[in-house]
This record gives C-alpha cells, sequence and structure tokens, in this order.
C-alpha cells in the first residue's frame, strides 16, 4: 500500500514568519521566525514539531536559520551545521529558473519555476515531482480564502525539514526580489504566528506564498 503524501498548509502569506500544518493533523508542524538580533541582524529560525502544534515554539527544535545580509547572499545554517552562504547551499545560475541542492548522502534535487513561483521539486533529471506547491487563492465561488499548500510524497519526507527550510529561504528570497511591493512586505514584515489564524495582517490572497 503506497503511503499518503504530506500536505503542509500556511497559517500566513509570509515564509518568514509562518506555521505549516499537516492537512490531517497527522505529522510535522513547521514554524519560521523572523526577529532581530541585538537589534540589528535579522534571523529567521526554522523549527519543527513531532507531536502537534507546539505551545511555545521557542522550545521546539531548531532545524535551520538564516541570517539576512543585504549586500551579499544570506547565510544559511542547516541541522547545527556551521551557517554558509546560502548561494553555496541552494545554487542557481544566472538566467535559470532552476536551483539545486543536495541532501547529506548527495542525492540531488532542483525546485523548478524560480522566479515565477517555485511549483515543482524534482530529483536530479527526474521527470516527476517528489514535492508540489499551489499558492494561496481566492475561492470566488465560495468567497473563502484557500491558504497556500506545501504537498511532500513519501520520497520527499525521507528529507522532509530540507525540502521545508529551501522552499522558504527560497520564496523569501523571491519577493525581496520581486518588484511587487506587497510580494516585498510579505517578505520582510515580521508577525505573531499561531495554527489557525489563516489570513493574519498578510495579503494572502493577491499573489500567494
Amino acid at each position: 500500500m503506497t503511503s499518503p503524501n504530506l500536505e503542509l498548509v500556511f497559517n500566513k502569506d509570509n515564509p518568514s514568519n509562518c506555521v505549516l500544518a499537516p492537512a490531517n493533523g497527522s505529522g510535522p508542524f513547521y514554524s519560521a521566525v523572523a526577529k532581530l538580533r541585538d537589534g540589528k541582524d535579522m534571523i529567521t529560525t526554522y523549527r519543527k514539531s513531532e507531536n502537534g502544534p507546539a505551545v511555545d515554539w521557542e522550545s521546539a527544535p531548531i532545524i535551520g536559520s538564516l541570517e539576512w545580509r543585504e549586500v551579499f547572499s544570506d547565510k544559511l545554517s542547516l541541522a547545527g551545521k556551521a551557517p554558509m552562504s546560502s548561494g553555496n547551499i541552494l545554487k542557481k545560475t544566472i538566467f535559470s529558473t532552476t536551483v539545486k541542492f543536495s541532501d547529506d548522502q548527495g542525492r540531488k534535487y532542483e525546485w523548478r519555476g524560480y522566479g515565477a513561483g517555485l511549483q515543482m521539486l524534482f530529483e536530479k533529471d527526474g521527470k516527476e515531482g517528489i514535492a508540489g506547491f499551489k499558492k494561496s487563492r481566492l475561492n470566488h465561488a465560495t468567497g473563502a480564502v484557500e491558504p497556500a499548500v506545501l504537498t511532500l510524497s513519501p520520497r520527499a519526507m525521507e528529507i522532509a525539514d530540507l525540502v521545508v527550510v529551501s522552499f522558504l529561504v527560497l520564496e523569501k528570497q523571491r519577493r525581496i526580489d520581486d518588484t511587487s511591493s506587497n510580494n516585498k512586505a510579505d517578505a520582510l514584515t515580521s508577525g505573531d504566528i499561531g495554527v489557525g489564524n489563516v489570513t493574519g495582517g498578510d495579503n494572502i490572497y493577491k499573489h500567494g506564498v
């Protein structure tokens, strides 16, 4: 019997301040929180809770962190490793819409669609995606907002932490690079997080996470 996919639902339209919760309540929860360190350096901390939504995310295990930098590439730390330039971990060539990275076993992956919005994760040279992303959108028939969802196949779940962090890091940078002021605001605006707060103070349906 094939294992089901893991659907992670975004509670806010902000890749730097959000909670990702499993749609069926079963599976890991993730959080991203951006805060100033020493009043000057912006740091996004990524955490994971295996036992349902964390009451206190500050006590949940850290799976990665991102130090924002204005001139050079952001510095990314994964699984407690020393920070490195994010461009050395998530590799993109000029004019390409593909971002490449590797896991701890040396297996290679590609996020395809960078620039217009990340859409699908593939194993290197693979033809079938192992993780997919659907932007948040307004359902005009019901008037309800359908939140963004990151879906991981059983294969992607083997590197779930890496999939989640790499997506959030790249989406943050995509918004910074975007000429849309709304996208920039969503990447830069901090805010409280909490499962169930779908829209928060963010513009969730005009462009999606």
